[in-house]
């Protein structure tokens, strides 16, 4: 959630400087008459791109995707969940799995791993958020820990990171073809002098 939540991040930052060849930065810099005016998050970036009518095809798409219900939003709710209500005192506490058995033909097993995480978190972030309900969590922890073993959740964790992965990995490549720099591909070599490297530029042709 961690490296995800960065590099959500940076990619807003990217988007604000390059977006339209810099038009963007200036429309943005026009509006809040600060001709210094920055961008380095995603709230930063969704603030300025609502108050913007003519969007690019990718601005639109960030701003959608970072309202309610988009999944640049979801994943900042987790991402916050995650960060800022953590139990601190739990942190030498193991992290655990649940572990059950899937039967297959032949009566044959395997065994899975999941994690189910809340299908809530802006919910359960703004509770744990106030003290009483926090120390409330710490208390029962454990009883929320067998709640766990019923629940589903809206996603499995390793299931949630993959899809993730794969929608910022989509993500950063449509925001890539804003850069006003020629792609370049980095070769690695083994000499006896040691580890080289020759850039060389990427014919798109």
């Amino acid at each position: 959630m961690f490296d995800a939540g960065i590099l959500r991040d940076y990619l807003c930052e990217y988007v604000y400087n390059y977006s339209g060849k810099g038009s963007l930065k200036e429309k943005i810099r026009e509006i809040r008459k600060n001709h210094k005016y920055e961008i380095t998050s995603a709230s930063g970036l969704f603030k300025c791109l609502k108050e913007i009518e003519k969007r690019s095809e990718l601005e639109s798409y960030f701003e959608i995707e970072m309202s309610e219900g988009g999944w640049l939003y979801e994943l900042g709710q987790y991402r916050d969940l995650v960060m800022h209500s953590a139990p601190i005192n739990l942190a030498n506490f193991p992290l655990y799995a649940i572990q059950e058995y899937l039967f297959l033909p032949d009566s044959k097993e395997m065994i899975s791993v999941r994690f189910p995480l809340p299908d809530n978190p802006s919910e359960l972030y703004s509770e744990r958020s106030k003290r009483k309900n926090f120390n409330k969590y710490i208390e029962q922890f454990s009883e929320l820990r067998q709640s766990s073993l019923n629940s589903r959740g809206k996603y499995d964790c390793l299931e949630y990171a993959h899809l993730v992965f794969g929608l910022l990995s989509n993500l950063s490549l449509d925001v890539a073809k804003e850069s006003p720099f020629k792609p370049m591909r980095q070769t690695y070599f083994l000499t006896d002098s040691g580890t080289i490297s020759v850039p060389e530029y990427i014919d798109e042709s």
